[in-house]
């Protein structure tokens, strides 16, 4: 463990339950009737997971929030999009198609075909990107585009677009025991770890590892049972032949796709310190701090002129999460 200020760990509350106490599981997902029952009384036998209270405040209450690190393919993506507007259909919002959008443009403002392009955006109704940060400045200072019995606003790109702030002030330590010794990457950790929690350090040794019993890792979380005790890693079974495979055959309809279930157990220890670490202002120290889990609004400090319209928030929080969560037998 990496060396650091002296700190406490509190155990999450609840019961304990051993690997021993689970049973390997070869799942299969069919599309018949009769299997989605059986998958809802697997979800039934599941423990209940108490998930981030702000859930409801995102518009997405009781649905899990899966969390992914910055990519170089998301820096560069953004570096790219600095020279493209968002546009939001004004008015009594007539059907307006991407080329309806290029074809005003290129009529308003005298633009040449390759030196934009129009695309369709959940966030907006539009993402227009430009070759030259001129000609998008050009676009941006007039603030809309007006075509024949429509008219766009128009506004920079941003990546707070559709998003709002949230906040994690629970620290904790993981202990995953049950990874299988063909899966022992970080990479498959992370992908596991990251439904439930942000992970800040992992402790895994993968090139010449002296034990492959647990894994451990820091994290953060908005409270400690927003992490299930217990859990399966699944993994996808070959569709023929003996070996592991990466390539994966498409199955129609009414088919079956069948997968290895590795029960994981999970422990989770609160981290407190004994005293302030490095940087941390002694006022946000301690217990009695204000921080009680839940997330915020948007990041005060968070630069939103980017224009002279509203965002709009179209979530969508009927929509059933597309996980399948699998019981215990």
């Amino acid at each position: 463990m990496a060396d650091g200020p002296a700190r406490r760990r509190r155990r999450r509350s609840g019961s304990e339950e051993s690997v021993d106490a689970l049973t390997p599981l070869a799942m299969e997902v069919h599309g018949d009737a009769g299997s989605r029952r059986a998958q809802e009384e697997c979800r039934g036998r599941l423990d209940a997971i108490v998930l981030d209270p702000c859930n409801a405040q995102l518009g997405y209450e009781g649905v899990d929030i899966c969390f992914v690190d910055p990519t170089e393919d998301m820096v560069a993506a953004e570096e790219a999009l600095r020279l493209a507007l968002v546009g939001q259909i004004g008015g009594d919002r007539p059907h307006v198609s991407p080329e309806d959008l290029g074809q005003a443009i290129r009529s308003e403002f005298e633009i040449a075909y390759g030196d934009f392009s129009v695309v369709p955006c959940h966030s907006f109704d539009f993402v227009i990107k430009f070759k030259s940060s001129e000609i998008m400045e050009r676009v941006d200072s007039r603030g809309r585009v007006t075509g024949p019995n429509f008219f766009v606003l128009v506004r920079k790109w941003s990546r707070h677009d559709g998003s709002k702030g949230v906040e994690l002030r629970v620290k904790a330590e993981v202990i995953m025991k049950g990874v299988p010794a063909h899966a022992w990457q970080e990479r498959v950790v992370r992908e596991f770890l990251a439904k439930y929690c942000w992970v800040e350090t992992l402790y895994m040794d993968t090139a010449a590892p002296r034990q492959m019993v647990h894994v451990s890792a820091d994290v953060w979380v908005s409270n400690l049972r927003q992490i299930p005790p217990k859990a399966f890693l699944a993994i996808p079974e070959p569709e023929s032949g003996l070996k592991l495979t990466t390539f994966v055959l498409d199955i129609p309809a009414g088919g079956c796709k069948k997968f290895n279930g590795y029960p994981i157990t999970i422990d989770v220890s609160e981290i407190r310190y004994l005293s302030p670490p490095v940087g941390v202002s002694p006022d946000r120290f301690g217990s009695d701090n204000g921080c009680d889990g839940v997330p915020t609004e948007p990041f005060d400090d968070d630069d939103r002129s980017y224009g002279g319209f509203q965002a709009i928030d179209e979530t969508d929080s009927d929509r059933e999460p597309a996980a399948w969560k699998p019981g215990y037998g």
